[in-house]
């Protein structure tokens, strides 16, 4: 069975029964399995500058994604950030992620909630849409971030609803491609839409603060519009066919 098989298998395995007492159990099987998958794995041309091997993307967008496969349960894919570019900060409201790069070296920028755990907090993630494009959400307050970087021969990068949600992802200096597993996939009409945000100095913005805050470990992240320089273009699986 091909590998990339294998890890969709556990994938479905393992978010079609999150519920269950098995789930860390199988979500510690799908990580062991994707910490060891490889461009080779799904036929992936990695880029080489020194042998004129690199890959261009005529759109011009900072971005490229390949759709790998999608349920109900989980959405796979890979992403090619370019040289320079990054995916700006944005969330997975209520989303657990794998993220692995199969080339190049990523920095992940990472946000956890101020309270994980909290009622406030859990009202912040989960808003309705207000009809406008944006989510009705008051500004994220969130711990100080955490910086991570990632090759291809290092570990998987896990995020969960309640921790590591809020991050920006970036290219070191690129190109870079990781493969992304989110469970469940984005879907607005369950408001599970993708929220773009900009990180706000509380220092900078007094009436943000809370009595009891911390100014030097506490960051709000403010909803924004998508960036109007960021974009994806799509290109076309090549790797083996995936049946579930």
């Amino acid at each position: 069975m091909a590998a990339i098989q294998r890890l969709a298998k556990q994938a479905f395995i393992t978010f079609r029964t999150k519920e269950s007492p098995t789930f860390p159990t199988n979500f510690e099987i799908l990580k062991n399995l994707l910490d060891n998958l490889t461009a080779e794995d799904i036929n992936l041309e990695v880029p080489n500058e020194e042998s004129g091997n690199i890959i261009k993307h005529p759109s011009g967008a900072p971005v490229s994604h390949i759709g790998i496969y999608e349920c109900p349960y989980f959405s796979m894919g890979v992403f090619i950030v370019k040289k320079g570019c990054e995916i700006p900060l944005h969330d997975h409201p209520g989303m657990y992620g794998l993220c692995k790069v199969l080339y190049g070296k990523l920095r992940i920028r990472s946000y956890n909630l101020w309270n994980v755990g909290s009622n406030d907090d859990d009202k912040q993630v989960h808003q309705p849409f207000n009809g406008h494009g944006l989510i009705q959400r008051k500004p994220i307050r969130c711990q100080s971030p955490t910086d991570y970087t990632f090759d291809a021969e290092g570990g998987t990068c896990i995020l969960s609803p309640k921790t590591g949600n809020y991050h920006s992802v970036h290219a070191v200096p690129g190109p870079t491609a990781f493969l992304d597993i989110l469970a469940p996939p984005y879907e607005p009409d369950k408001d599970r839409d993708c929220t773009y945000y900009k990180d706000c100095d509380p220092l900078e913005n007094s009436d943000l603060l809370e009595n009891g805050d911390d100014k030097d470990r506490i960051r709000w992240l403010i909803p924004v519009n998508a960036p109007r320089d960021f974009y994806c273009d799509s290109q076309k699986y090549m790797g083996p066919d995936i049946e579930l």
